[in-house]
C-alpha cells in the first residue's frame, strides 16, 4: 500500500506521520473542467466598485473558525458583499443563522449577504461570475468549489491548515501560480483579503496545461 500525495499535502517533514510510504506525484489533485463551461466573466468589482467575496462550499464546512475569518475580512472591507451559493442556503433558517453569527461578530447590514441554492451545472458555474474573489473554508478547505472557481477565472483566499482536509484549496492555488492567496495565519489571511480587496483581474486559468 501506499498514499499518492504531493508536497504540499504531506511536505516531507510530515512523512514520519503516515503508517503507509508516502508516493510523491507532480500535484495531488486532477480535474477534467466541464466542457460546456460558460466563458470567465469579467471581475463585478469593475462594474459595481465594491469587492464582493463569495463561497459555493457546502453550508456544514462553515466553522466557528470560518465565521471568524469571514467577520473580519467583511469589517476591513465596509463596503464589500458576501455571496454564499450551495444547497441549503435557500432555507430561511441557514440565512438567519448565518446573519446571526456574522452580527454577533460585529457585522452589520443584511443586504451585504446574498444567497442562493442548487441550480444547473451551467448556472452554478456561471455564478462565479458574481463574486471577485472566493474566501476559502475552515479547517475544512474546499475541493471541486476552489477547481470550478479557478476554471472561471475566481481566486480562492485560502488558510493553509494543519492537516490534509485544510490543504486542499492550497495545492490548487499553489499549483496555478496564485501563491498570493495561501495565508499560513488568520491574520495573514486578513492583510491577503486587504491586498485583494483593490485588484481588479481575472487569471486566465484555461490556458494552463
Amino acid at each position: 500500500d501506499a498514499f499518492f500525495s504531493d508536497r504540499i499535502v504531506v511536505p516531507e517533514h510530515e512523512r514520519d506521520q503516515y503508517i503507509e510510504p508516502i508516493v510523491y506525484l507532480p500535484a495531488w489533485l486532477c480535474y477534467a473542467p466541464a466542457g460546456d463551461a460558460p466563458d470567465v466573466a469579467a471581475p463585478p468589482s469593475v462594474e459595481h466598485g465594491y469587492i464582493t467575496w463569495g463561497c459555493f462550499s457546502r453550508p456544514n464546512k462553515v466553522s466557528p473558525a470560518t465565521l471568524d475569518l469571514w467577520a473580519e475580512v467583511l469589517k476591513a472591507a465596509p463596503d464589500s458583499r458576501l455571496m454564499l451559493k450551495y444547497g441549503g442556503w435557500e432555507r430561511p433558517e441557514r440565512r438567519q443563522f448565518m446573519l446571526r453569527e456574522l452580527l454577533r461578530r460585529g457585522v452589520t447590514g443584511d443586504r451585504r449577504l446574498t444567497f442562493a441554492g442548487m441550480t444547473s451545472r451551467q448556472e452554478h458555474l456561471a455564478a462565479y461570475g458574481m463574486v471577485d474573489v472566493i474566501l476559502d473554508t475552515y479547517p475544512q478547505s474546499g475541493g471541486i468549489s476552489t477547481l470550478q472557481a479557478i476554471w472561471q477565472g475566481v481566486p480562492t483566499l485560502t488558510l493553509y491548515g494543519p492537516h490534509m482536509g485544510s490543504r486542499v484549496s492550497s495545492v490548487t492555488m499553489l499549483h496555478v501560480g496564485w501563491a498570493g492567496m495561501v495565508a499560513k495565519s488568520p491574520d495573514e489571511f486578513l492583510r491577503r483579503s486587504r491586498e485583494r480587496s483593490t485588484m481588479r483581474d481575472r487569471r486566465p486559468v484555461r490556458t494552463f496545461s
